[in-house]
């Protein structure tokens, strides 16, 4: 069973990696075009 903490830093994680996703999604986005 996962404690509270460990199910936050899975959270956390998820919410880091959507965020990178979203970015690197935006700087392609922004970059490709002007190459």
């Amino acid at each position: 069973m996962l404690s509270p903490a460990d199910r936050h830093a899975r959270g956390n994680r998820n919410a880091i990696a959507l965020a990178v996703r979203a970015w690197w999604r935006w700087a392609l986005g922004w970059t490709l075009p002007r190459l």
